[in-house]
Parts: structure tokens; sequence; C-alpha cells
């Protein structure tokens, strides 16, 4: 029942004379191991990696998805739905091929965007867009056209080919100078509407069209060109600046989040960034790695380890008891056990998984007591968790009894053959 999935926070089993109320969740954390540690670390980077998906392709609607998804599975399987959990798998699967074919272009961006390391994430180098000196000459053309209110676009991509979402354009491969800017964006220029794009420290194309932000209704008060600016921003690692030719000023568009340059020394300071002249977090894989995307990294984790108790406290917390017979062990050759004193069996309570408890197997378990230090004479032996031969993934709860009596006489000895 899906109640019984919601209560297995506590978890009751009952064997024998044993019925208690177990806590599963502090069981879990008390014993967790090195492997299921490693195990959740791996899970919570897939699920890492599938948030970063979401982000870049802003497609939040896939999370309501896949928890419908997971919703449904859970109640068919603890409301015992046949006929659901029958339909469900291959509706399921069909949802999946629905969306890998509606979001085959973002994959395949994504994916590239992994393999080839064209992230901050999986890149160790900072991404270095332009030469110091083209700086220099963009932030000049850009202060002029902010002067003049020039409107214009000029895009530097990182990483990531921006071929694929971009449409039209003229081929240049030109040196970056200011001249040249000012010319492309003069009004009688034919390629005076698109953007600039720059790459490996040269003019590689003008006149381009770039893709629209998804969100109109953030850029109703500013028009196409800043949504374009954006547009292109959303998806790669894509840097660009938009000019606005009515109110003249630069806006620096990076992950489709504007920034308005308040200042020339901003703008060449950022600028600085694009040539790696300066360090700052987003050019700086560590610093990036560390203190970046810190809500991805924990809803990651929290998902994972939400997943692994809800996965080990269905599987049961379970107690079983156990007979277990008692030896001792290195008597010295002067001394004999009482047949009449001490016992020869315990009884003890494990507690574990309930697989782990079913990997227990009751032959092999036994009491074993040091005897070499023994003299003759009454003695009272604890039994200690360390006597008792048990396998290290299941806990001893109880041992009944606690202590025993023994008594050691010395040997007597026969007469001797004559």
């Amino acid at each position: 029942m899906f109640g019984q999935l919601l209560s297995s926070i506590k978890t009751t089993s009952q064997f024998g004379s044993v019925s208690q109320s177990v806590s599963a969740v502090e069981y879990a954390i008390q014993n967790i191991s090195l492997i299921e540690i490693a195990d959740i670390a791996v899970v919570a980077l897939a699920i890492y990696v599938v948030l970063l998906f979401i982000k870049q392709t802003r497609s939040y609607f896939l999370i309501g998805i896949v928890l419908i998804l997971i919703v449904v599975s859970i109640l068919s399987q603890n409301l015992d739905l046949a006929l659901t959990r029958a339909i469900l798998q291959p509706v399921s699967t069909l949802i999946f091929i629905i969306i890998a074919i509606v979001f085959q272009r973002e994959i395949r961006r994504f994916f590239k965007w992994i393999a080839t390391g064209q992230s901050h994430i999986f890149s160790f180098s900072p991404n270095k867009h332009i030469s110091k000196s083209a700086s220099g000459e963009v932030a000049e053309a850009l202060l002029y056209m902010s002067a003049k209110k020039i409107g214009g676009i000029i895009v530097f991509t990182g990483k990531q080919d921006i071929d694929d979402i971009t449409e039209g354009g003229n081929r240049l491969g030109g040196e970056i100078t200011k001249e040249i800017i000012l010319s492309i964006f003069d009004t009688s220029s034919a390629g005076h509407d698109g953007a600039i794009i720059i790459e490996n420290d040269s003019i590689k194309q003008f006149g381009v069209h770039l893709p629209l932000a998804r969100e109109y209704s953030d850029y109703r008060g500013t028009g196409t060109r800043h949504r374009a600016s954006a547009g292109i921003t959303e998806d790669t690692d894509s840097v660009a600046f938009s000019v606005s030719e009515e109110r003249g000023t630069i806006t620096v568009y990076r992950e489709g989040k504007p920034e308005i340059i308040k200042d020339e020394e901003e703008l060449r300071d950022i600028l600085r960034n694009l040539s790696g002249e300066t360090d700052d977090e987003k050019t700086n894989f560590w610093k990036y790695f560390f203190f970046s995307n810190l809500g991805a990294k924990a809803a990651a984790t929290g998902i994972a380890l939400v997943v692994w108790l809800i996965l080990f406290t269905q599987s049961g917390i379970t107690r079983k008891e156990y007979t277990v017979p008692v030896s001792f062990q290195l008597i010295p050759a002067n001394l004999e056990l009482d047949s009449k004193s001490g016992v020869k069996e315990i009884t003890i309570t494990l507690e574990g998984k309930t697989r782990d408890i079913g990997l227990v197997a009751p032959e092999n378990l036994q009491t074993k007591i040091d005897a070499k230090d023994f003299k003759a004479g009454y003695k009272r032996i604890d039994i200690t968790r360390n006597m008792i031969n048990v396998p290290s993934f299941v806990d001893v709860i109880t041992i009944e009894p606690k202590s025993i009596n023994v008594n050691l006489l010395e040997k007597v000895e026969g007469p001797k053959a004559i």
C-alpha cells in the first residue's frame, strides 16, 4: 500500500517474541557504508547532469513529467493497480521517445557540450575569446556606438559551436579593429541589422541573424536586438554585447541574463576577462566548480539521498533470533570443563536489512570463549559482541544470557600401567 511506503520510516518486524518499532532512517544513517556513500555520489552526479540539461534547455516542465511518472508508478505498485501498471511502462517509454524527438537538437548540443569539455564544469582552462589588443578595439567601438546611439550586437563565441542555431550572415575572417566594426554597423551597410560574430580573435561573420530568447515577455520593453542577444547566450557559452540605439546603453548578456554596463571601466574589465587578462569566478574552474550551481548540487544530493532512504526503508529492517552454540578455546592442558556447569547455547537477536538478514547462515554462527588464561574453580564470564562470530553487515541487539558461570576442574591422572 502507498501508506506503507510513507510509514516505512518506522518499520516494525516481528520474529517470535521480538516485536519492536525500529527507526529505519536512524538505522540507515548510522550504518551507511563507504560503498553506499559512493553509490549516492554517483547517482547525485547523474541527477546533477540532468538538472544542468534542464537548466540549459529551460525545459522545466520535464521535471513535472518525471515527477508525475514517479508518483503514478509508486501508486500503481503500492495500491496494486494492475491495469495502471500494465499501461504505465509502454506509456513511459513513449513519453521518453517523444521527449528525445522534440529535444533532439538540445540533447545533441548538450552532450556535445559535455563530451568536448565545452563547459566551465568540465573545462580546466579559462575561456579566452579575444586577444588583449582586440579587447581594446572592441571597447573603443562600443563606447563610440554608445555615445552616437548606434545600435548593434557583438557576439563572442566560446567553446560551443553556434553555427547550427544562427542564420544568414556574410563571412569576413577579418582583423578586429574599431574602424571595421563601425563600418559594419553603419546604417548604409547591408549587414548593419545583424550581429557580428567574433571567433578565434577575428571577425568571423557579420549580418548574422540570432535565435530569439524564448521568454518574450522579458523583452517587451527592449526590442528584438536585446531579445536576440539573450537568445544566443541562453543555451551556449557565448557572450553578447548589445548597444541600444534609443538609449545608447551597453548591455552584456551571459547565460541569457542581461547586465547593463555602468561605465567605461566596467566595460573594459569585462573585455579583459574575455581576453584572459583577469580571472573571475566564471573563468576559473575551481571557483566555478565549488561555488557555482550550489542549488543544483544540493538538490541532486538531496534527491539521491531521499531515493536511497526510500529504497533502504522499503527493503525493511528486520530483527531475528538465533540459537548459537558456545565453545571454549585454548583450555589449559591441566584443566577440564565441568560438564555440569555453564551453558551450551545462548540466544542472540540480530538486526539488519531484510536482504542482509536473509544472507545469515545460522550454522556459521558461534560463540567462542578464549580460555587460555583460565584457572581452576568457578568463573563468571560476560558474553560480549566480539565473542560471537556474526557477519559485519548485521548488528547484535540482544544476548541471552548476558553471562554464564563455568567450573574448571584439575584433571585427575589415572594409575600408571605396569
